[in-house]
């Protein structure tokens, strides 16, 4: 949203988040773009990580299938209201981002104009 913004006033780079960790990403995430239902999003995140993290330590404990076949259930109902939420949020950066264009096409037509 930045980035578009300053869409031909000026460029901003962010740093490469390709190998950032799940729970890196979360946390940048707290502290940046606010959209809605943002809270349920993040905490639906940092439940999902915590089954994550619990899975990957855990896998050489003694852990049964039974309690792989919960987490793995967990997971999934995290994961599915995760992608609920995102759906929406992407919803509204879809209409934001349409507005940002129609904006800059007004600037750049009016700029154009006064020339």
């Amino acid at each position: 949203m930045i980035k578009i913004s300053l869409m031909g006033q000026a460029e901003i780079e962010f740093s490469d988040q390709h190998k950032a960790m799940f729970g890196r990403l979360i946390d940048e995430l707290k502290n940046t773009i606010n959209f809605d239902n943002k809270i349920e999003f993040i905490q639906e995140c940092n439940a999902l990580n915590k089954i994550r993290i619990a899975v990957v330590h855990g896998l050489t404990k003694n852990t049964n299938i039974a309690q792989i076949e919960n987490l793995a259930a967990q997971a999934r109902a995290h994961f599915e209201s995760i992608e609920s939420l995102y759906k929406e949020a992407h919803g509204y950066f879809c209409d934001y981002f349409e507005h940002e264009k129609i904006n800059i096409i007004c600037e750049y037509q009016a700029d154009a104009m006064s020339d």
